[in-house]
């Protein structure tokens, strides 16, 4: 499979406060089933995302979680990006995305924790 994209969304909007979107955004995030595999949030109204889907399948899920939120959103080419940020932020632009497996082949704590089951013992 080949390496996820990286993205960058800026939202605009007049009628709202920046905390409001981010709540929508977070919630557009977390939800389940989501094309995001990794995000960041430096700068106000401004989010970083890695995915497989393209620009345009993103733009319509964004659509039906925020209708009428003004955004663009766009490919960065990480091999040609610059700017003034934090270290941590540009680690996350280089960083691999660990995806997890899906749910029903997840291990859990508790199948970490127990004990294997004592051997049978075979009477004879």
């Amino acid at each position: 499979m080949s390496d996820p994209k990286c993205y960058i969304i800026n939202f605009y909007e007049e009628k709202t406060t920046i905390a409001n979107i981010d709540k929508q955004i977070a919630k557009f995030l977390l939800s389940t089933p989501t094309p995001i595999l990794a995000y960041w949030n430096y700068l106000p109204l401004v989010y970083c995302v890695k995915s497989y889907a393209s620009s345009r399948d993103l733009t319509f899920r964004l659509v039906d979680a925020m209708p009428g939120a003004f955004f663009v959103i766009a490919e960065i080419n990480v091999a040609n990006i610059d700017g003034q940020l934090p270290p941590a932020a540009w680690d996350w632009f280089y960083k691999e995305v660990v995806t997890q497996p899906p749910l029903n082949e997840r291990v859990t704590l508790a199948d970490m924790l127990r004990l294997p089951s004592p051997p049978k013992s075979t009477e004879y």
